[in-house]
């Protein structure tokens, strides 16, 4: 790690290369080589960082810097933002999908050698390496909601608005894994039935009130990505193949709905009521008990401004373009 900031010719001109707008944040080793202005803005390392917190990176122009790895980056995010905030960016460090102006919805995914940038294992053995480092802690609450897999920022609201407990914001209506392959039928031959294999967005498990577990498979139709007479056809296919699975229920989820708030509640009652699971805060809209109505109340406006921030194209979903 370099004792001073560098020259601002130099991070003008890699800022040039990244699109970056405002200051670039560099990591320097002392104080005394700290510099703030319109071009750096400086941080030092409290402490020396593990083995691989850095990537040599050499860009079109010939230029090369170390930049921070996707570890490091989680640890910095999650000391400067919220803990729901910090669980948004962990999904994105460990998704299959990286924004892309270019490709259709701004989302590509990530193929063969695009590989996802991190895993919430390795998220987890970053943390393990610097305990006690500023923003750790914040960074170990978030990741413990964190998955692997999501395949579109969508995908990671969507997951957190209905996998996370009611302080954070969400429905808790259970376990969410992401783009879980499940069989299914997909129609009949001479020899018998014919199987194929498909991807729901997300797989939500929980135990109901009976103590059975059950499954819910959810599939978010982006209007970007699926909006065409091609797409709409493939979809009702997909729609008719999972509806064949005896042990899930299959919920589709269009982009109107998600941007809709009461639509989007509405699916979380869904999701609750094929899980048989209690709802939570357990209150009758009708009840008597004043104490009970305002902890309703109070989750809700939670779910409420999570679902603004998250799940709409808020000033803070705005972030993930640069």
């Amino acid at each position: 790690m370099p004792l001073s900031a560098p020259p601002n010719s130099f991070v003008a001109a890699l800022k040039s290369e990244l699109n970056a707008t405002g200051p670039l944040d560099v990591l320097v080793s002392s104080a005394n080589g700290k510099r703030n202005d319109q071009v750096t803005v400086s941080h030092v390392a409290s402490r020396p960082l593990p083995a691989g917190s850095f990537r040599r990176t050499k860009f079109p122009s010939g230029a090369i810097a170390c930049v921070c790895s996707p570890e490091l980056v989680f640890l910095q995010l999650a000391s400067t933002y919220t803990v729901d905030e910090a669980i948004y960016f962990g999904f994105a460090l460990c998704s299959s999908y990286r924004i892309d102006a270019a490709s259709k919805g701004g989302v590509a995914h990530r193929e063969g050698a695009d590989k996802p940038l991190t895993s919430a294992r390795q998220l987890a053995a970053f943390l393990d390496a610097v305990p006690g480092m500023r923003g750790c802690a914040k960074a170990r609450r978030a990741l413990a909601f964190v998955k692997d897999g999501a395949r579109s920022p969508m995908e990671s609201a969507l997951a957190m608005g209905y996998g996370l407990p009611t302080r954070l914001g969400g429905f808790n209506v259970g376990k969410v894994a992401l783009n879980q392959a499940v069989r299914v039928t997909s129609g009949a031959t001479s020899e018998g039935t014919r199987y194929a294999t498909r991807i729901p967005d997300l797989t939500i498990t929980a135990r109901g009130k009976d103590g059975i577990e059950r499954n819910v498979l959810l599939d978010y139709d982006a209007d970007a990505v699926h909006a065409t007479r091609a797409g709409l056809a493939r979809d009702a296919r997909r729609r008719n193949q999972l509806a064949t699975i005896d042990s899930a229920a299959y919920i589709s989820m269009s982009t109107d709905q998600a941007l809709e708030y009461r639509s989007y509640a509405d699916v979380a009652e869904q999701i609750r009521i094929a899980l048989k699971r209690p709802r939570t805060p357990k209150v009758s809209l009708a009840s008597s008990n004043p104490a009970a109505v305002e902890r309703y109340e109070q989750a809700n406006a939670r779910r409420i401004e999570f679902w603004k921030k998250h799940v709409c194209f808020s000033d803070f979903r705005k972030l993930e373009r640069f």
